[in-house]
Protein backbone atom coordinates (compact mmCIF):
# COMPACT_ATOMS: atom_id res chain seq x y z
CA UNK A 1 0.00 0.00 0.00
CA UNK A 2 1.28 3.80 -0.61
CA UNK A 3 0.11 7.15 0.25
CA UNK A 4 1.52 10.13 -2.00
CA UNK A 5 0.14 13.76 -1.46
CA UNK A 6 1.46 16.63 -4.17
CA UNK A 7 1.50 20.18 -2.57
CA UNK A 8 2.11 23.22 -4.89
CA UNK A 9 3.36 25.92 -2.33
CA UNK A 10 4.18 27.95 -5.86
CA UNK A 11 3.26 27.72 -9.18
CA UNK A 12 6.79 26.78 -9.91
CA UNK A 13 7.62 24.47 -7.02
CA UNK A 14 5.66 20.66 -6.14
CA UNK A 15 6.83 18.54 -3.53
CA UNK A 16 5.51 15.24 -3.00
CA UNK A 17 6.05 12.83 -0.04
CA UNK A 18 5.42 9.21 -0.60
CA UNK A 19 4.84 6.19 2.27
CA UNK A 20 5.28 2.68 1.16
CA UNK A 21 4.13 -0.33 3.76
CA UNK A 22 4.64 -3.93 2.55
CA UNK A 23 2.83 -6.09 4.72
CA UNK A 24 3.87 -9.65 6.50
CA UNK A 25 4.30 -12.22 3.35
CA UNK A 26 4.73 -15.54 2.96
CA UNK A 27 8.44 -16.64 1.50
CA UNK A 28 10.79 -19.35 0.32
CA UNK A 29 14.14 -17.85 3.42
CA UNK A 30 17.25 -17.47 2.13
CA UNK A 31 19.61 -18.12 4.59
CA UNK A 32 22.86 -15.47 5.39
CA UNK A 33 25.39 -17.83 3.64
CA UNK A 34 22.83 -17.62 0.28
CA UNK A 35 21.54 -20.95 0.63
CA UNK A 36 17.82 -22.05 0.62
CA UNK A 37 16.73 -22.36 4.04
CA UNK A 38 12.40 -22.74 4.40
CA UNK A 39 9.33 -21.71 3.70
CA UNK A 40 8.54 -18.84 6.52
CA UNK A 41 7.26 -15.60 6.94
CA UNK A 42 8.90 -12.00 5.81
CA UNK A 43 8.02 -9.46 8.25
CA UNK A 44 6.85 -5.92 6.61
CA UNK A 45 8.45 -2.61 6.72
CA UNK A 46 7.35 1.22 5.74
CA UNK A 47 9.58 3.35 3.49
CA UNK A 48 9.24 7.17 3.56
CA UNK A 49 10.26 8.77 0.55
CA UNK A 50 10.15 12.44 -0.77
CA UNK A 51 10.36 14.50 -3.65
CA UNK A 52 10.75 18.25 -4.66
CA UNK A 53 11.07 19.94 -8.23
CA UNK A 54 11.24 23.71 -8.98
CA UNK A 55 10.57 25.02 -12.20
CA UNK A 56 13.48 27.25 -13.18
CA UNK A 57 12.28 28.11 -16.35
CA UNK A 58 9.85 26.70 -18.97
CA UNK A 59 12.48 24.41 -20.36
CA UNK A 60 14.48 24.22 -17.04
CA UNK A 61 13.77 21.93 -14.04
CA UNK A 62 15.71 21.16 -10.79
CA UNK A 63 14.61 18.24 -9.09
CA UNK A 64 15.84 16.90 -5.23
CA UNK A 65 14.61 13.28 -4.62
CA UNK A 66 14.84 11.58 -0.63
CA UNK A 67 14.70 7.92 -0.69
CA UNK A 68 14.20 5.87 2.52
CA UNK A 69 14.66 8.90 4.66
CA UNK A 70 13.97 6.72 7.86
CA UNK A 71 16.82 4.40 6.86
CA UNK A 72 14.78 1.67 7.17
CA UNK A 73 16.53 -1.88 6.72
CA UNK A 74 13.89 -4.69 5.69
CA UNK A 75 13.63 -7.66 2.79
CA UNK A 76 10.22 -6.97 1.17
CA UNK A 77 11.59 -10.67 -0.25
CA UNK A 78 13.98 -12.68 1.91
CA UNK A 79 16.72 -11.67 0.51
CA UNK A 80 16.76 -8.29 -0.92
CA UNK A 81 17.15 -5.91 1.48
CA UNK A 82 15.91 -2.44 1.08
CA UNK A 83 18.61 0.06 0.20
CA UNK A 84 19.32 2.47 2.99
CA UNK A 85 18.60 6.24 2.94
CA UNK A 86 19.69 7.75 -0.43
CA UNK A 87 19.26 11.67 -2.11
CA UNK A 88 19.53 12.57 -6.00
CA UNK A 89 19.54 16.20 -6.83
CA UNK A 90 19.57 16.70 -10.68
CA UNK A 91 18.13 18.88 -13.59
CA UNK A 92 16.01 18.25 -16.04
CA UNK A 93 15.68 19.89 -19.77
CA UNK A 94 12.77 20.06 -21.87
CA UNK A 95 13.06 20.06 -25.28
Amino acid sequence: MSITARVVPTPRLVIAPTVLFTGRSSDFLITNTGDFGSRGAVRGGTVVNLGATYKATEVVSLFLEGRNLGNSRWEPTSGYVTPGRSLLVGTRFAL
